[in-house]
């Protein structure tokens, strides 16, 4: 079974993220839609049921790289009203959507990833220890002779590691290659530490039983 969330569609020369935009422009933090803890097998508590599990038990998944494709209106207005490096208003961020994602202890998952940006990108996990074998170079777009982009995919096969019923993984991962111009917000959680806001070039994948 294979997981699509996000279509892509087009408006003149620009791209739109359908369901990305709307789902996420009102996020005042940019936090991952579940409360457990990074880099931990964590006992399946209530916080769980607020993750989105449409993708557990596929065996393939897409993800798309959009560039511009989200706002983060008031992180984006918090951080240029305190005179914060990186902030400005009105501006769209790049994204990997889904940024997070569930998938099925043990199985073996296909990643199929959607470059519509120029630029090279990757999931880069906080800790490959996590998922051993896990590690995406995402392919950029090809730049045509009129300024639009023709998407380029990359696949990764792993295995998604066992876990004890009744408890989830958190792999935290991250774009590894700066990104999300002219702010670069993507890549200053703190300071430029090239670790983004999840849902702006970051995110999890959560693994349950």
């Amino acid at each position: 079974m294979r997981f699509t969330k996000y279509t892509i569609g087009f408006i003149g020369a620009g791209i739109i993220l359908s369901l990305a935009i709307s789902s996420c422009s009102s996020n005042p933090t940019a936090t991952p839609p579940s409360t457990v803890a990074k880099s931990s097998a964590t006992t399946l508590q209530s916080a769980s049921t607020q993750l989105d599990k449409t993708s557990y038990g596929s065996d393939e998944i897409d993800v798309n790289v959009v560039p511009h494709a989200i706002m983060m209106v008031n992180t984006d207005a918090q951080g240029a009203a305190a005179g914060q490096a990186g902030y400005k208003t009105g501006v769209r961020h790049d994204v990997i959507a889904p940024s997070t994602f569930v998938i099925k202890s043990g199985d073996k998952i296909t990643l199929h990833a959607w470059n519509y940006d120029d630029g090279q990108h990757s999931m880069t996990l906080d800790d490959p220890t996590q998922i051993p074998g896990f590690s995406l170079v995402i392919a950029p777009g090809k730049k045509n002779a009129d300024g639009t982009i023709t998407p380029q995919e990359t696949t990764i096969t792993f295995t998604a590691p066992t876990v004890a019923k009744g408890t989830i993984l958190d792999v935290p991962w991250y774009c590894a290659f700066p990104c999300d111009g002219p702010t670069h917000l993507g890549m200053e959680t703190t300071g430029n530490n090239i670790r983004g806001y999840d849902g702006i070039m970051a995110g999890h994948i959560i693994v349950m039983a």
